[in-house]
């Protein structure tokens, strides 16, 4: 088997917010979303919900089970009435034709039942299989015998194997199965041997007795060969139900990789001018001597800068003049550098100074990370390992727990924004938390819009799809989605457009991970689900409880 690509990469990549595109050249691995993508909008009305696009097999099977119950409910119907209406006209009174009769009418008021029952899914259960089931199967017996073992009937003995004995309940679908046919062969070879008198509406004396003989021996093997068909044939379905959904599965993941893809690609032709010399080349920014440009984007342009005095490597990033006097794209720019000189917090990215160069343009100093963003790590190699999703959440679970601990909400935690770190002489990545461009100072009255969507679609908490206001916990939502998306290939939440992202994001439950991605173990599905809860209070109450019980999911 090919070794799957490692997480590191020595690659080179400058930090940059959501005011800033990268171009994927030599020295730059790593895009951020740009406005297009960490949207402020109006809040999405509010509507009901919808139903999940992937249907349960079970759901499906049972739908199925109770569609050809119902209709051979209607058949037996028909029989037993015709049964009840022609015995006495063929046979003479006695009590041997009441038997018959008042086993006819059991048989039809049971189907009758199970019509009524079978009119909407909640009616059909394993109990009314069973119990149509078992009482097709012993009534049958006695009404064959009444109307004749070599009269019509065997036919719909046929029938009925092939409806029960390809049920859900396989103990039950043999049990009742066999109880038919060897009801079936009992009573004909009484028949045919003398032993039981042939008292039938349709006698066997009218039959040779080789025929009689082969016919009793027959029968009950095509009622068997009906049984292995009707199994058969529910296998067949099993596996093309797994089929279709395993292709499911592969669509939604290449739709969601695809509609990434195509942002990436969006931005990558509208970013340029990495690895050449820009405006500010060789000049003095604050205490930063700059170098060529490393990123490149609508908003704003990152140098690879050098400290002054100690030589340390830093990413400057310069606001565009023409955007400096947008008060939103500045509030944006100003948000990030207000990180510079806040005391050091593991995992998250370093902010070094904020200021504005001699001609009043605001700029950033901050770390220079060597490595790939969480973004181009699932593009490149698909879903991570749970040993590398766990390492992913602790860091990045301690990372934010720290954020809030100084009371700083991210609002905008995504694969773009998770950086994943080559050190030298480490064989362990190293995760930090990017783009401070839509946090949000706890205690603060500032916001970048009134009652707006902040966020980037997909990993937005549901609140935050209202305009609500947002908490720590919206954090631990969208870490719960980042989580999702590094571990089954796909995001929780997708859709062709940005409405159809947003309405999901409010209103669908997301389907359990280890149904989207089967190789991850079922002990995840309810703590990943508790992180994507609609309710914040229901969700884990800090980052690091999630990764607590993710780490307590697998002991």
């Amino acid at each position: 088997m090919e070794e799957a690509p490692t997480i590191l990469d020595s690659r080179v990549i400058a930090l940059s917010d959501a005011t800033s595109e990268q171009t994927p050249l030599h020295l730059v691995e790593s895009f951020d979303l740009d406005e297009s993508e960490t949207v402020v909008s109006e809040p999405v009305p509010r509507a009901v919900s919808s139903e999940e696009a992937l249907t349960d097999q079970d759901v499906v099977l049972r739908r199925e089970e109770r569609i050809r119950a119902r209709g051979c409910a209607w058949i037996m119907t028909g029989v037993c009435a015709a049964g009840v209406i022609g015995l006495p006209l063929h046979m003479d009174p006695n009590p041997f034709m009441a038997f018959g009769l008042a086993v006819l009418l059991t048989l039809l008021f049971t189907s009758l039942w199970v019509i009524h029952r079978t009119r909407s899914p909640e009616g059909y259960t394993m109990r009314v299989y069973r119990f149509f089931g078992w009482t097709a199967a012993l009534c049958s017996v006695p009404i064959q015998y009444v109307l004749g073992v070599f009269s019509p009937v065997p036919a719909v003995i046929t029938l009925g194997i092939s409806i029960f004995g390809g049920g859900t309940d396989r103990r039950h679908a043999l049990l009742i199965s066999a109880v038919a046919i060897s009801g079936y062969f009992v009573c004909a070879m009484g028949v045919v041997l003398g032993v039981l008198p042939d008292l039938g509406l349709f006698p066997a004396s009218a039959i040779p007795f080789s025929v009689q003989l082969f016919s009793a021996v027959t029968l009950p093997a095509f009622f068997c060969m009906t049984l292995w068909m009707a199994r058969l044939s529910r296998h067949s379905m099993l596996d093309a139900i797994e089929r279709s959904r395993e292709a499911f599965r592969l669509a939604a993941r290449r739709e969601a990789q695809l509609y990434e893809a195509k942002q990436h690609l969006e931005r990558a032709l509208k970013a340029s001018g990495a690895g050449r010399s820009g405006r500010f080349s060789g000049l003095m920014v604050g205490e930063y001597e700059l170098d060529e440009v490393i990123g490149r984007g609508a908003m704003a342009e990152v140098y690879r800068g050098r400290h002054l005095d100690t030589g340390a490597a830093a990413a400057v990033k310069l606001m565009h003049a023409s955007v400096a006097s947008d008060p939103h794209a500045l509030s944006r720019f100003e948000r990030e550098g207000a990180l510079a000189g806040r005391p050091y917090m593991p995992n998250v990215v370093q902010v070094y100074e904020a200021a504005r160069t001699s001609d009043a343009t605001p700029f950033i100093a901050m770390e220079l990370l060597e490595g790939r963003d969480l973004a181009a790590i699932l593009r490149d190699r698909g879903p991570l390992s749970v040993e590398e999703g766990i390492l992913l959440a602790r860091q990045v679970g301690l990372g934010l727990s720290s954020l809030h601990d100084v009371g700083i909400l991210h609002r905008d935690i995504k694969p773009q924004n998770l950086f994943c770190r080559s050190e030298q002489g480490s064989t362990e990545p190293r995760w930090t938390i990017l783009d401070f461009g839509v946090c949000r100072f706890e205690n603060s009255d500032g916001t970048l819009t009134d009652r707006g969507v902040i966020g980037t679609p997909g990993y937005l908490a549901p609140e935050q799809t209202q305009g609500d206001e947002t908490t720590p916990a919206s954090d631990v939502f969208s870490f719960g989605a980042v989580l999702y998306r590094a571990l089954t290939g796909q995001p929780p939440f997708s859709g062709k457009n940005f409405p159809e992202v947003i309405f999901a994001v409010a209103f669908r439950e997301p389907t359990p991970p280890s149904v989207v991605y089967p190789e991850l173990p079922e002990a995840l599905d309810g703590v990943l689900l508790k992180a994507l809860h609609k309710d914040p209070k229901e969700r884990h109450a800090s980052p690091l409880d999630l990764v607590r019980e993710l780490e307590n999911a697998l002991t």
